[in-house]
């Protein structure tokens, strides 16, 4: 398997293809969505509420029980929007390179449709691994306090040893095995136990090579989080050192929009970073399931 011809000509789908980035934005969509800064200390206070107060909290929402079920509705509204558009956005990635692969032109409303085609097989296995690592995360934890806090002695000790191992070995097999299903469920529409079938096959039949495989998108993810630690770091220096240098020179607030021409890049990269990132994975996986898929035919 040579991977850096694979590295190459995923790089160059990615870099020449913006729609592969604007699907790569929306893949992580939702999760943006779900780790907004919120200051809860502020939030309780705006609204005249302490949340530590149980009895407070109740009267409130008691109070203002129909702006309460609004809210609800509209956050799970929205929350179930990012998630389909998320899904959806995942499966329209592979589908566009796979077509781009071939040579063909792709639209990103084409691209999502075919996403939606395959939108219940994505989640549908995703909460089958998220059960299974789930099962495997509370175990140990359980077995652990149990083992602390009542000296049952070595035997579970050592389920707390094999629980750790089975979890690791999920993983290591697991996701290769669904980036696997997922593009089999795009490229040949097969149905979800068929799917996984043969996703079984292929990681069983090349699992060295899928190993080194979440190894490079492993790498690629470490190494897209130091440039944004990087640029996060550089905005906070910008303005709590420079910013605050500028105030105590000139004494105006209007001297920070000095500081927007720097600021306003370096918050857009780490995004840019992660669309660019998010598509060049898929991508690479993509054209390494077409390089071994043919053991399947």
């Amino acid at each position: 398997m040579d991977y850096s011809k694979l590295i190459k000509r995923a790089f160059s789908l990615t870099l020449k293809n913006r729609l592969l980035w604007i699907l790569g934005f929306f893949v992580g969509v939702f999760g943006f969505g779900l780790n907004l800064p919120i200051d809860s200390q502020q939030l309780s206070q705006h609204l005249n509420l302490s949340f530590q107060n149980p009895e407070r909290a109740a009267q409130w929402v008691s109070q203002h029980l129909g702006l309460t079920l609004l809210c609800f509705i509209l956050f799970l509204m929205v929350s179930l929007s990012l998630l389909i558009l998320s899904v959806a956005s995942e499966g329209g990635l592979i589908a566009a390179v796979l077509k781009l692969q071939k040579g063909k032109t792709v639209s990103l409303p084409e691209a999502l449709n075919q996403g939606l085609r395959v939108i219940w097989r994505i989640l549908g296995l995703r909460a089958l691994m998220g059960l299974w690592f789930f099962f495997l995360s509370f175990l140990p934890f359980y077995l652990a306090s149990f083992y602390l806090s009542q000296s049952a002695g070595s035997v579970n000790l050592v389920l707390i040893l094999l629980f750790g191992f089975a979890f690791l070995y999920s993983l290591l097999y697991l996701l290769p095995l669904s980036w696997c299903a997922f593009r089999l469920f795009v490229e040949k529409g097969e149905s979800f136990w068929e799917g996984i079938k043969k996703a079984t096959q292929l990681v069983d039949r090349f699992f060295k090579e899928t190993l080194l495989l979440l190894l490079l998108v492993s790498g690629i993810g470490f190494g897209l989080f130091l440039l944004m630690s990087l640029c996060y770091a550089l905005n906070d220096a910008l303005f709590a050192g420079l910013g605050s240098a500028l105030m105590l020179k000139f004494g105006s607030f209007a001297t920070l929009l000095l500081l927007l021409p720097f600021y306003l890049p370096l918050c857009l990269l780490p995004i840019v970073l992660f669309a660019f990132s998010a598509a060049f994975n898929s991508a690479l996986i993509t054209l390494f399931y077409l390089e071994i898929k043919n053991v399947l035919d």
